[in-house]
C-alpha cells in the first residue's frame, strides 16, 4: 500500500476492506461521555489511591509511575495472601 504513494496506484477500496475488517473485529472503546474509558480510568485510579494508601506513608498521588505500579502489585500479591 505505501507503494500505491510512490506509483499513484489507488488502494482506497482495498483499505476500506481492512478497516471494516477490523471494526468487525475489535470492540471499539467509547472515549466521549460519562461513560468513556477515561471517566472510568479516572475512577479506577481514585480508587486505587483510597486502596493504596494504606499499605504506603507517602501520598499515593505523588509516587513515581513505577512507585505506583509496584505498590499496586504488592497490595493485590497482599490482598490473594489473605484471601487464602
Amino acid at each position: 500500500m505505501l507503494n500505491g504513494i510512490i506509483d499513484g496506484t489507488d488502494y482506497t477500496d482495498e483499505n476500506e476492506k481492512i478497516d471494516a475488517s477490523i471494526r468487525r473485529t475489535m470492540k471499539i472503546k467509547n472515549f466521549y461521555g460519562k461513560d468513556s474509558e477515561e471517566v472510568k480510568y479516572d475512577k479506577d485510579f481514585e480508587m486505587y489511591c483510597i486502596i493504596l494508601s494504606k499499605h504506603t506513608n507517602k501520598h499515593v498521588k505523588e509516587l513515581s509511575t513505577k512507585e505506583y505500579f509496584s505498590l499496586r502489585k504488592f497490595a493485590e500479591d497482599d490482598n490473594r495472601r489473605k484471601k487464602k
